[in-house]
């Protein structure tokens, strides 16, 4: 899927009354490869609407190479920024759970 795919079905499941082209305007991070899939706010609020949400810790410090690497992950993300602490929102039940294999979202991100 992509970020078109991702988002229709957001729109519909959830019976969102939003556009489409403004709905990937304002819903995902703009990027020249189309393939990352790193959220905004309102695209995150809406994802949560229908789909399950795991959470997991990181301890990349918040700087450029946090986006390098999350950047590979190949399902909706968002990432959460609170003084020097950085969550990961997954919106895939099944890297969740691969991720719960490694142990914690870094270690797993080092294998991509």
């Amino acid at each position: 899927m992509d970020k078109i795919d991702f988002t229709k079905l957001v729109i519909e499941e959830a019976e969102l009354q939003i556009d489409l082209k403004e709905a990937l305007e304002n819903w995902w991070y703009p990027h020249l490869n189309h393939n990352i899939f790193r959220l905004k706010r309102p695209g995150y609020q809406a994802f949560k609407k229908i789909t399950p949400e795991f959470k997991f810790k990181s301890n990349f410090h918040p700087c450029g190479k946090i986006y390098k690497m999350f950047s590979k992950l190949n399902c909706p993300y968002f990432i959460h920024f609170e003084s020097r602490n950085v969550s990961v929102h997954i919106f895939s039940t099944k890297i969740a759970t691969v991720i719960g294999l490694y142990g914690n979202i870094d270690d797993y991100l080092k294998t991509l």
